[in-house]
């Protein structure tokens, strides 16, 4: 922005712009996460996001989109909305893999959406048995969840994941 703009005259002039920032995004980080979602590779990756550090395995989307189903299903198993819930987000992950096309009358299938699939790896990433403290101290060798960021929200990242020490 140049102080020639109406924004960066308010700035300028010390006024704060009611208009959210974009962030920049990682250009590696999400080349990282579309190799991840292409190949379903596991990889691990500490973040650091908003003061907060998250350390797990970098997971496809699809991958992440599945045990979460898993474990909705696992934490509520007699409860049919549990189920439904679970039941679409299987199918959700299918529709971005592109493996859920409607089914022609004579057996052939008609591809997926290919908007939802074109959206893959540009937004956010997704990690298994992650560990999340405000420090690497904090990381607790227990508790493993799994994780759903911003990729925008990332203040920095490193190759490996933390194993913390029982």
């Amino acid at each position: 922005m140049t102080s020639e703009s109406p924004e960066g005259a308010a700035q300028a002039a010390g006024k704060v712009s009611d208009r959210p920032q974009a962030r920049d995004v990682d250009g590696f980080l999400r080349m990282l996460v579309r190799f991840c979602n292409k190949t379903r590779a596991g990889i691990g990756v500490t973040v650091h996001a908003g003061g907060t550090i998250v350390s797990g395995t970098l997971i496809a989307d699809t991958e992440y989109y599945q045990l979460l189903a898993e474990r909705v299903r696992i934490a509520l198993p007699d409860d049919e909305s549990a189920e439904d819930f679970a039941g679409g987000v299987d199918r959700w992950a299918r529709l971005i893999a592109g493996e859920d096309g409607k089914e022609e009358p004579n057996g052939e299938k008609e591809p997926a959406d290919q908007r939802l699939m074109s959206t893959r790896g540009t937004s956010y990433l997704h990690l298994k048995d992650a560990a999340i403290g405000s420090s690497l101290a904090d990381l607790s060798p227990q508790e493993r969840v799994l994780w759903r960021g911003r990729l925008s929200s990332i203040d920095g990242w490193m190759l490996g994941a933390f194993e913390p020490t029982v």
